[in-house]
């Protein structure tokens, strides 16, 4: 009977995530898995182009598996989330798996630049009582290199961990005063406005 109870509530607590949470993936929407990184930079992914029957992808994103289930053209193939680099999906986003969770690659014009969807809690007075209440927050990440670890979008993290003279970190710097500053994105490019300045300054 605890058993029981403890799925249900876990079940329960897993719906309302997902309710909260924007960037669902569904299986059904999963185009491609790019099994390292000269596959994503080259875009050539393992495809599931669901031409064939029984063509399917199971991400396993319930109980946080560690594994991804592909079926293409009657093949079978078994790839895990921590060793490949990013899957792709049918609307062209892409995603990369940290710690089994899907970040979305936002940008890859110079860092390679994530975001992820994180579920709060907030605890708000409301006259003479208190109620905690969900809301989703962005969370963004940064690779560089040979990108295999992802960091916190942070001016002391891109400080130790960005090869480039010391010119242009006191330039980013002087444009960047806070961390959320590294999260905007200029409109007329599409681009992270970090990524811009790389650029500009030739990294």
């Amino acid at each position: 009977m605890r058993i029981l109870l403890f799925l249900v509530g876990f079940t329960f607590i897993s719906l309302q995530a997902n309710a909260l949470t924007p960037d669902i993936i569904k299986d059904g929407d999963v185009n491609g898995i790019y099994a390292t990184l000269s596959d994503f930079r080259h875009n050539t992914p393992y495809l599931i182009d669901g031409k064939h029957h029984g063509d399917k992808v199971k991400l396993n994103q319930f109980f946080f598996s560690p594994t991804i289930n592909c079926a293409e053209d009657g093949q079978s193939k078994l790839f895990y989330k921590d060793s490949i680099f990013a899957i792709t999906l049918k609307d062209g986003r892409k995603f990369r798996f940290i710690n089994r969770e899907p970040y979305l690659i936002a940008d890859t014009s110079c860092l390679y630049i994530y975001s992820l969807k994180k579920i709060i809690s907030e605890r708000k007075q409301e006259g003479p009582h208190t109620r905690t209440a969900n809301k989703v927050v962005t969370a963004y990440f940064f690779s560089t290199g040979d990108h295999s670890s992802v960091y916190p979008l942070s001016m002391l993290n891109l400080r130790q961990k960005l090869n480039v003279s010391k010119a242009v970190f006191d330039r980013l710097e002087k444009e960047f005063t806070t961390d959320d500053a590294l999260t905007k994105t200029d409109k007329q490019t599409g681009r992270f406005r970090i990524n811009d300045l790389l650029l500009t300054e030739g990294k």
